[in-house]
């Protein structure tokens, strides 16, 4: 096509002359043509195709041609924007062309028109989505909709996909249509009824469904409804409708004429949801909501319904069938759940007259009676019972009236093919007895249950036919059966007495017209029936609450005389019935094993009663009776039933005496139980893991082995003193083959348990743990499984293989057999000869799959059974001999060594070491111990510390030991590489001989001494080895420089820092041998005296600690080591400090005092050496200042961390120069502002963690002086755990510092302890120097100075000197801390008035205040005779001071204020305006007014 001029687009299109082709060719030539501009050139081609169908006679179109204009408008709707203007009279267009025939008989023209019918469907998809089609006129959109369903109803159309639009766009514009009545007009006349016909064909319909009921029941109908409803109440109807009224009118006349065409659909389907919809629109008019329930009611066919399915009489003379028709009901009356029906402000009668309120709901109670008799004569299944749920939960005075027919029809067995139906019935029962309970009307509930199953009562229509047995009807009904338990088990005592007499009477009723009976077919009813009577009787028993110890004494008497008539009046009748018709039935067994556990219960208060009423002949003879009769019953009960039956005829054979439970009638019972309820041949994996919620009703297969076991536990305090042997073992082992089951990951509640869980409750039964026997038959039940595959039994091994072992071969055998049947034997207390360790190592391995038994060893009471916790130790030892260990199975190792650890932690472990030798326990331990656990932590370590520990408890094995320690360290004088499990085994024998150093026993305190210098003398001379081990390297380094001049650089640094290093150079710092000869050093100087050694082994020691300490420092001081190694380092510069500080103290003091704790290290050496001195008074000063400085920096990092932040170069510290002094504050860069702001805001989110906000309890502060302080102690007490024993600090911003700090402040607090009296004060002086000015203190210095300042006044290792040095700087001290607080609490208070730059500081400034304030607090705990009254006036100050921002500030000022009460009164009393002003902050805080506070 050539080129079209602009002006001639228009003049083309209408051209009369061209074809309609060559137009939409224009047209199309136009549209894609980006050259082409002409003014709203989109919609000026859309109006001109749409005009073309919309005019069609106009332009003769014929069927091609309107083909290929719908192809074209097609292409054009997909490619413009939705913001054009669609004439709405194209929707006409559509609905004619949806509405014409599609089935022409020729082929090849029906291909078209379903080509066409896509290409229509796809336009109108597309024009959907325009805003000018959406708002078009309702009545087009109404019809297109109509249209639409006419044409869905033919299977075979593709129409279905414009459905879903369709009804979005009408639900849009009928929400803001203003003429109501003209949408409902159309929507009855046009949409319902190809709704109503399409509910059949499209079911799921929510959307439709959901428009046409909105339209249908808009809140400006309702008034239309009202008028409606009322004519039809009055049975007139108006003499002229209205406009609305017709529309009305029609609704139901479109409903009632699809019923009748047998849509049964919209009976099921609509009318519920329309009724639904009408009561949320008319809660406060219940009345109108009753008017349609009725008119709904009576289309579907009223009060007179069809007769059941089950009658042949024919149903044609209604709307509905049978089913159907109470399925609707049901439907239509569970839609009215929320509206009250017979609420009093229903407003007068249901038929519009003047009656009263009352009246009304008469008549609304005779109309739903009508409708319930009708209901009830139907056949039962899910909607008849849905039906009664919600009548009764409308009114229950309605079901009431038939509730015994309804029982009689509800008690029918249900089709246990349809799980609903059982449902159904099993929740309206359950429903009803709660319903009753709430009411207190139980009397009435069962009494209606007794009439539905006896067979004498029948109603009109006949009695229902009550589901024959009660056990499998209540095995159907599970909520039922807990409805009835919960309501025997919570009505009053009165009601219950009342309910018991109720069932006794029937009971007996019952009973004689069984007997009477002549028929087997009213035998076989009256049994039916009796069983659900003994189970209501059963239900009572078992739950009935008579035995709580608020039961009145009249209430209990009552029971007694009840209980007595049940034996007279209906167990022995049963018993001694002569045709044994009574001895089959299930139910009375279980009434019987219920009343001798009831009378179990019951038997204190049974010997009471018979003790004070005088034997009479009738009595005795009522008691012959009774055992007669329960001897024939004897065998028909159950076994548990048969050893309470028994249990009580030995109370009555003699009530003054205990129960003899030797007899041969009672053991034979109890073997009975036992193997009845414990069967283990029938036990598999899905028996033992099968989940169970504890209902009785709900037992099957798989659940019955956790029922029985259950029932075994509840006799267990009856059964267990006189169970045979036999018997316990029986027990242990059905244990161990449950236990042997590993246990499933399943999901499951609290409520469900299985037989896995109820043994493991077993376990933990107090009575299973007195039980002694039992443990023993467990222990060696369970040791059998475990060690079944290293059992050497004499017939397994052929005779000619045992000739050719070995001597040494056939006492691995010998020491193996003794301790696996030791072990598995259930009497042997002891073994006859000590075993090795080594010797029960063979080549065949234990299967971990028996591992899981593990569990139950974890149940046992190893602390107080000897010889189970013998067996226990001796079987686990054998079984980490000879495990496979793998990585798959790390779990069951460790389960084992946490299991080992616990059995080794008894005080008394002699049997163990008269079985095993003490030092293979400390080397099986060693072996078990991996070489990374020694710098990983304590963790790895625990079962290595426990055998150490429990060897030198032992006292034998503590004087035998000292062989093994030489043996130990040997290795230390011959290697300078030695094992690092050995090193830190050593450390610990060295760290457990403490308390033996100052023994009673001379020979104990002698070995210890020992011990510890042999230790010592290895260790100085393993040290000493590396200096020679250095110098032979650097011997070789330097042949080796000569031959490699390239690295001549680097070997001459390596040898300047190796010899500024000292001795140790030869060891890399930080490496397992580093850390091993670290770790003994410190060991061996916290129990080291100089005065139980020689002058050379003090010089030796001295010289290696000075060297170690050097190198300690240089690493410290250069940021050198991990963490783990700092640890070890800070640990061992603290044992050095508190080392140096008992030598100095036993140097200055010859004669010691009588009170002064004696040498660690045993008696004085006459040759010992006068002076041993680690430190000088420089060192001690250095050292301060160095690690003050690095301490610093590393607190600056602790926080930031905890804070959640990195830490900058320059906060809080200068630096590692050692001055400690002239502190700077930086500015805070930008990029430091914009991440401490996005700090604040996420802490302020709840995201960032503010360690400084949690609560803490009051901690008693142990001191040197002062109230509420215990005494000093002098020497080495309380520094064996390495620590010095210095109290840890219990403030909250303490509580989340690492370890690392904790360390730090140990360490810094130990090196003021350790200084003479000059130098303290000049440590002193600096402190308190650097805490001043307030301005130039940064928070971590601030946290760590207190800290240690702190930690002083709490210190039992100062000196009375020292402490005169501490408490005479008191006064500059307070003043500093004053001084701080005060400025601290001005930035708060800057920081909360502006928010202009919010500081790095805001939550430090808080943190900082309240750990002043915690300091003041533990200073003031001292008590009076320490702090002055002036200094308690500054420190009340100070809290005046103190904002209080948050709950721990509160508790922070409280626990200031109250100390200050309880220890300075008189000091309080002469501050009262302070002591006020703390009050009224703290009331003012915790929310009071101020003009309510104190003044």
């Amino acid at each position: 096509m050539g080129a079209l001029p602009k002006n001639s687009l228009a003049a083309r299109l209408k051209d009369k002359e061209t074809s309609v082709p060559d137009k939409l060719k224009l047209a199309k030539f136009a549209w894609i043509t980006p050259s082409l501009h002409i003014p709203n050139k989109h919609q000026q081609l859309l109006d001109f195709t749409c005009g073309l169908l919309v005019n069609r006679k106009k332009h003769h179109l014929t069927d091609a041609d309107a083909a290929l204009v719908w192809e074209t408008l097609l292409k054009f709707l997909k490619g413009t924007e939705r913001s054009v203007t669609i004439k709405p009279s194209i929707l006409q267009v559509i609905t004619d062309c949806l509405g014409q025939d599609s089935t022409p008989k020729n082929k090849d023209r029906a291909t078209d028109k379903e080509q066409l019918l896509e290409c229509i469907v796809e336009c109108t998809k597309q024009l959907m989505e325009f805003p000018s089609v959406t708002s078009a006129h309702f009545e087009s959109l109404v019809s297109l909709l109509a249209k639409i369903l006419q044409c869905v109803s033919c299977p075979t159309s593709n129409v279905l996909v414009l459905l879903t639009p369709a009804v979005s766009v009408v639900s849009r514009a009928l929400r803001v249509h203003l003429q109501q009545v003209l949408v409902l007009q159309l929507t009855t006349d046009r949409l319902l009824a190809p709704f109503l016909s399409l509910l059949d064909v499209l079911p799921d319909m929510e959307d439709l469904q959901a428009l046409i009921v909105s339209a249908l029941l808009h809140p400006d109908h309702s008034e239309m409804y009202k008028t409606f409803l009322d004519d039809f109440s009055n049975g007139q109807g108006p003499a002229q409708l209205k406009h609305g009224l017709k529309s009305v009118s029609k609704l139901f006349e479109t409903v009632a004429a699809f019923l009748a065409q047998g849509k049964h659909s919209v009976a099921t389907q609509f009318l519920p949801q329309l009724m639904k919809h009408f009561v949320c629109q008319n809660k406060a008019e219940p009345r109108e909501s009753f008017l349609l329930l009725k008119h709904l009611v009576s289309l579907v066919g009223d009060t007179d319904p069809p007769r059941p399915s089950s009658t042949p009489t024919p149903t044609t003379a209604h709307t509905l069938p049978a089913d159907l028709w109470t399925e609707t009901v049901a439907r239509l009356v569970e839609a009215c759940d929320g509206c009250e029906l017979f609420a009093t402000g229903a407003g007068g009668s249901v038929g519009g007259g003047k009656q009263s309120q009352g009246q009304g709901t008469v008549d609304i109670l005779t109309w739903f009676c009508q409708l319930m008799e009708a209901v009830v004569k139907q056949d039962r299944k899910l909607s008849w019972f849905s039906f009664m749920r919600s009548v009764l939960q409308q009114n229950h005075l309605i079901v009431e009236k038939y509730l015994t027919q309804i029982l009689s029809s509800g008690l029918v067995r249900s089709n246990q093919s349809e799980k609903r139906e059982c449902y159904g019935q099993d929740l309206f029962l359950s429903e009803l007895v709660s319903m009753y309970l709430r009411l207190r009307r139980t009397p009435e509930l069962l009494s209606a249950l007794l009439s539905a199953t006896d067979p004498h009562v029948e109603w009109e229509g006949g009695a229902g036919d009550v589901m024959g047995n009660a056990s499998d009807g209540m095995g159907v009904l599970p909520k039922f059966y807990q409805s009835l338990c919960w309501m025997f088990r919570n009505v009053p005592s009165t009601t219950l007495l009342e309910l018991w007499e109720m069932l006794q009477k029937s009971l007996v009723k019952q009973i004689s017209s069984c007997v009477s009976a002549g028929s087997k077919k009213e035998k076989s009813r009256g049994l039916s029936d009796l069983s659900w009577t003994l189970k209501l009787y059963t239900f009572l028993l078992e739950n009935s609450s008579v035995f709580d110890q608020r039961t009145a004494s009249v209430v209990m008497d009552k029971v007694v005389v009840l209980v007595g008539r049940l034996e007279t009046e209906v167990l022995i009748p049963s018993a001694m019935e002569d045709r044994k018709l009574f001895q089959g039935i299930k139910e009375l067994m279980e009434l019987v094993s219920v009343w001798s556990l009831f009378k179990s219960m019951l038997s204190p208060k049974w010997r009471e009663t018979s003790s004070s009423t005088p034997a009479s002949e009738g009595k005795t003879k009522e008691e012959k009776k009774l055992r007669a009769g329960l001897r024939k019953l004897y065998k028909h009960v159950d076994t548990s039933t048969k050893v309470r039956l028994l249990l009580q005829r030995g109370e009555k054979a003699s009530a003054d005496r205990p129960v003899a439970l030797a007899g041969q009638d009672f053991v034979v019972a109890i073997e009975d139980f036992v193997s009845s309820h414990l069967d283990g041949q029938r036990l598999t994996s899905d028996t033992v893991h099968e989940l169970w919620e504890g209902n009785i009703s709900s037992v099957s297969d798989l659940r019955h082995p956790a029922s029985l076991f259950r029932e075994f536990t509840q006799m267990l305090p009856l059964v267990a003193r006189g169970m045979s042997e036999t018997s316990v073992d029986s027990c242990a082992l059905f244990i161990v083959q449950v236990m042997s089951h590993s246990p499933h990951q399943l999901p499951f509640s609290e409520s469900d348990t299985s037989l896995y869980k109820e043994v493991q409750t077993f376990l933990r039964h107090p009575e299973v743990k007195e039980w002694r026997v039992f443990q023993e038959c467990l222990s060696s039940r369970l040791w059998t499984v475990l060690l079944a595959d290293l059992h050497l039994s004499q017939s397994s091994s052929p005779q000619k293989k045992r000739r050719k072992v070995t001597g040494e071969r056939g006492s691995v055998e010998t020491d193996l057999e003794r301790l696996v049947n030791f072990v598995t034997s259930s009497h042997a207390e002891t073994l006859d000869s000590v075993i090795s360790l080594e010797a029960i190592k063979v080549e065949r391995k234990v299967s971990t799959s028996k591992l899981s038994l593990v569990k139950v060893v974890e149940e046992v009471p190893l602390e107080y059974l000897a010889s189970v916790n013998l067996k226990c130790q001796l079987g686990l030892l054998c079984v980490l001999s000879n495990l496979q260990m793998s990585t798959s199975e790390s779990w069951a190792v460790s389960s084992l060594k946490e299991l080992l650890v616990r059995s080794l932690s008894v005080s008394n472990l002699s049997q163990l070491f008269h079985c095993i030798r003490s030092p293979e326990l400390i080397d099986f331990a060693v072996k078990l111990t991996p070489q990374s656990c020694v710098l990983r932590g304590e963790h790895g370590c625990v079962l290595l510390e426990t055998c150490v520990e429990a060897v030198m408890r032992d006292r034998k094995s503590m004087r035998d030991l000292l062989p093994y320690s030489k043996q130990l360290v040997a290795p230390f004088r011959k290697s300078a590489q030695v094992d690092t499990v050995q090193v830190l085994t050593t450390a610990l024998i060295v760290r457990n001989c403490h308390k033996y150093l100052s023994h009673h026993v001379p020979e104990l305190r002698s070995t210890a001494v020992d011990i510890v210098f042999t230790v010592a003398k290895a260790v100085v001379t393993h040290v000493q080895m590396w200096e020679e081990t250095d110098g032979e390297e650097m011997g070789k380094k330097k042949e080796k420089k000569k031959s490699n001049r390239k690295r001549k650089s680097l070997s001459s640094d390596t040898s300047e820092a190796m010899s500024t290093t000292g001795c140790v150079a030869g060891v890399p710092e930080g490496s397992t041998a580093w850390m091993g000869a670290l770790v003994c050093l410190g060991e061996v100087v916290s129990v080291w005296s100089p005065r139980a050694a020689d002058r050379a082994a003090n010089q030796s020691l001295e010289a290696v600690l000075k060297k170690m300490i050097a190198s300690v420092l240089k690493q410290l001081k250069g940021y050198q080591s991990d963490k783990q190694t700092q640890d070890a380092h800070l640990r061992f510069l603290h044992q050095c400090c508190h080392c140096h500080m008992r030598c100095q103290q036993a140097t200055t003091q010859q004669d010691l005092t009588a009170d002064s704790s004696p040498a660690p290290c045993g008696q004085t050496n006459p040759d010992s050496g006068d002076i041993f001195s680690l430190f000088m008074t420089s060192d001690l000063c250095e050292m301060w200042r160095s690690l003050l400085s690095v301490a610093q920096r590393e607190m600056s990092r602790v926080i930031a961390e905890v804070d959640g932040g990195g830490v900058s170069k320059n906060d809080g510290v200068n630096g590692g120069d050692g001055s400690g002094c002239g502190y700077e504050n930086e500015r805070t860069t930008e990029d430091e502002k914009s991440r401490v702001v996005g700090k604040e805001k996420r802490r302020e989110e709840g995201m960032c963690l503010d360690f400084n906000d949690n609560d803490r309890g009051m901690k008693k502060v142990t001191g040197v002086v002062g109230e509420g302080r215990e005494g000093c102690v002098q020497g080495v007490g309380g520094e064996g755990d390495g620590d010095g024993g210095v109290p840890e600090v219990s403030l909250d911003v303490l509580s989340e510092w690492p370890t690392r700090m904790t360390l730090w402040l140990d360490l810094l607090t130990g090196i003021m302890e350790t200084s003479d009296p000059d130098l303290f004060s000049q440590l002193l002086e600096d402190l308190v120097s650097q805490l001043s000015p307030a301005g130039q203190v940064p928070e971590p210095v601030v946290y760590l100075l207190c800290a240690v300042w702190q930690r002083l006044t709490t210190s039992p290792h100062l000196t009375p000197a020292l402490t005169h040095l501490f408490f005479s700087h008191m006064y500059q001290s307070l003043s500093a801390l004053l001084s701080l607080l005060e400025h601290f609490e001005s930035l708060k208070d800057s920081n909360s008035q502006t928010d202009t730059y919010v500081s790095h500081k805001r939550r430090p400034v808080r943190s900082v205040s309240r750990f002043l304030i915690e300091a003041v607090t533990d200073f003031v705990h001292l008590g009076k005779s320490v702090v002055t009254p002036r200094m308690t006036l500054l420190c009340l100050h100070a809290g005046m001071t103190f904002t209080l921002a948050s709950a721990a500030d509160v508790m922070s000022i409280y626990r200031l204020l109250n100390t200050t009460l309880v220890y300075h009164t008189n000091s309080a009393l002469s501050a009262i305006p302070a002591v006020l002003h703390l009050l009224n902050n703290i009331l003012f805080a915790l929310g009071y007014n101020k003009n309510t506070c104190l003044s």
